[in-house]
């Protein structure tokens, strides 16, 4: 049977889940097994955490990848696929004709065409129509301050001890700091939109939207990675030793692997200290877009 698959970063997500929620199921022994939408058959072919859709970063062979990597620009990456050979059979051969796809894969009558052509219109429609940008700034605050930084001290804390990771560790400490606050921030941010929104105070919607994208492009470093300049994004550019899967903090885990196979630990590990940092200021930039000022 073929699901849809999202890939997505965590501030979409919630837009990805409404919009699955409201798409009718056309594949008939679906139906039939009590998965009437879209959201219905992907939770059960790809659970992830808490009872959702698993829903990946998107990595380097998506073609939305520049936006994100090089724009900050948030993206949502999604198709249909059978949901045991994650592709469909004779992909991109000479056998792929518009006859296959009629009376053999996309019975009845287009099915999965036009349950996915509904997906993208309704996702569309909702980003057009909604009063204040459907990206959900405290989900990636949420990822940032339980996911991200425990993981992260987590490799950190692999490494020997040494003077030369001592900076690194500090680093860790003041992100872990920095994330516990943009979440505070952003929750508060959360409940002051939802404010804004029963005024209907249309000066003050355009602020919220403001200040939602800014807050994305907190995260995009002008310089971009070590010998990558087009990965701009400091949270979800892609990594120089796998350009296809997508990695959180890609320049920060490849420094930490520069760091196990280097001979000169002291550059190694100074490296590594500073793209942490780059990490923490990026926070502190979206700290400071979600603050209230009167």
């Amino acid at each position: 049977s073929y699901i849809i698959t999202i890939n997505t970063i965590p501030s979409l997500r919630d837009l990805a889940i409404d919009v699955a929620k409201r798409i009718p199921n056309q594949l008939d022994e679906q139906v039939r097994l009590g998965r009437k939408t879209l959201y219905d058959t992907w939770v059960h072919a790809y659970p992830g955490k808490d009872g959702e859709p698993d829903m990946q970063i998107p990595g380097g062979g998506s073609d939305h990848a520049g936006f994100i990597t090089l724009a900050g620009v948030p993206v949502l990456d999604f198709n249909m696929v059978n949901a045991t050979r994650h592709a469909y059979p004779l992909y991109h051969s000479l056998f792929e004709t518009p006859f296959l796809n009629e009376h053999l894969y996309d019975t009845p009558d287009f099915a999965m065409h036009r349950t996915i052509g509904r997906y993208w219109a309704e996702l569309a429609r909702t980003l057009a129509d909604s009063a204040v940008l459907p990206i959900n700034v405290t989900r990636a605050a949420e990822e940032m301050a339980e996911n991200y930084v425990f993981e992260l001290r987590k490799e950190v804390f692999k490494l020997p001890v040494s003077t030369d990771i001592m900076e690194s560790i500090k680093q860790v400490d003041l992100l872990e700091k920095a994330a516990e606050k943009f979440l505070v921030k952003a929750q508060s941010f959360a409940g002051h939109c939802d404010y804004v929104q029963r005024t209907n105070d249309q000066k003050k919607l355009r602020g919220l939207n403001e200040r939602i994208m800014m807050t994305e492009r907190c995260f995009v470093n002008p310089r971009g990675a070590p010998d990558a300049p087009q990965n701009r994004h400091v949270l979800y550019s892609l990594s120089d030793k796998n350009l296809y899967a997508g990695k959180v903090m890609a320049a920060v885990y490849d420094a930490i692997d520069d760091y196990v196979d280097a001979v000169d630990k002291k550059k190694a590990g100074r490296n590594l200290a500073e793209q942490i940092s780059i990490i923490y200021h990026a926070v502190h930039c979206a700290i400071n877009t979600l603050k209230h000022f009167f």
